[in-house]
C-alpha cells in the first residue's frame, strides 16, 4: 500500500503543481487570436499641399509624428476620458508602414479620438514642447520657425469597435499645415 501511495504522489504531484502554476498566469493583453485584429494601427498619412506635398513625402523611412489619443465609455463622447497615447512616436518603416513601440489595443464599446503632430515632438528642436488636450487643441511652445520645419497637425474621426471579433481599421490622419516653409523675394 505504501508503494502505491508513493507512485500516486510521484505521478500526480508534479501534475498538480503544474496545474496550480498555470492557473496563476497573468495576461496583460487580449487573447492571442484577437490581438492582431485589435491592435491600434495607423494608416499612411494624407497631406495638404506645401513643402511636404503628398503622402509619399511623409511615407519615407525614418519620418515620424507624435500621437495623442483617448477614449470615452460611450458614443456621445461624454463620460470619463481615459488617455491611451501621450505624444507616442509613430515612425514609418519601408517594410511595415507606420508603427510604434508601446502597443495599445481597441476596447469594444469605447469611442476613441486621436490627434497627431508632425514632426514628432522629439524632432521639433531643443527647448520645444508640445501638448494636446482631450479636445485636440495643441500647444507648442519654444518652436523656432526659422529652421525650415513643416509643422502639421491632424485629427482622426471618432472611431471604435463593437466586439472583440471586429477587425479595426487603421487610424487615418489627414495632416494640415500650421506653419510651412515660406520664402519671399524682395525686389
Amino acid at each position: 500500500m505504501n508503494k502505491r501511495n508513493n507512485t500516486i504522489k510521484g505521478v500526480f504531484l508534479p501534475f498538480a503543481v503544474a496545474l496550480m502554476f498555470s492557473s496563476c498566469a497573468e495576461t496583460s493583453g487580449p487573447d492571442e487570436g484577437t490581438a492582431d485584429a485589435r491592435t491600434i494601427r495607423f494608416a499612411s498619412a494624407a497631406l495638404t499641399r506645401a513643402a511636404i506635398d503628398d503622402a509619399n513625402g511623409l511615407n519615407t523611412p525614418g519620418k515620424s509624428f507624435s500621437v495623442w489619443g483617448n477614449y470615452t465609455d460611450n458614443a456621445s463622447g461624454s463620460g470619463t476620458v481615459t488617455g491611451v497615447f501621450d505624444a507616442e512616436k509613430v515612425t514609418y518603416s519601408a517594410g511595415t508602414g507606420w508603427g510604434y513601440e508601446n502597443t495599445e489595443y481597441w476596447y469594444p464599446g469605447k469611442t476613441y479620438r486621436f490627434y497627431a503632430l508632425y514632426p514628432s515632438v522629439d524632432e521639433l528642436g531643443a527647448g520645444t514642447t508640445a501638448a494636446c488636450d482631450n479636445d485636440g487643441n495643441f500647444t507648442v511652445t519654444g518652436f523656432d520657425a526659422t529652421h525650415g520645419i513643416d509643422l502639421m497637425v491632424a485629427r482622426a474621426e471618432p472611431q471604435g469597435i463593437n466586439s472583440v471579433q471586429d477587425p479595426a481599421s487603421p487610424v487615418a490622419f489627414t495632416f494640415a499645415h500650421r506653419l510651412a516653409r515660406l520664402s519671399f523675394a524682395v525686389r
